[in-house]
């Protein structure tokens, strides 16, 4: 691996911003692809089901 692409993969991983990851593509021995993704975590506690009506039995239910 040369200097260059030793460069490009540290640059790369100065550009994850808290969560994320660097993939290195490899064809042949040599580098080829050097893909940065960020991940965004979200700072919400809420359940999916928050906004969902809750159901509760108030009143007996018949089945027949």
């Amino acid at each position: 691996m040369n200097k260059f692409v030793l460069e490009d993969i540290l640059q790369s991983i100065k550009q994850v911003d808290g969560f994320g990851s660097v993939e290195l593509y490899i064809q042949n021995h040599i580098v080829t692809q050097i893909t940065v993704r960020n991940i965004k975590k979200t700072s919400s506690n809420t359940p999916l089901n928050a906004n969902k009506p809750k159901q509760t039995l108030d009143k007996p239910i018949s089945l027949y």
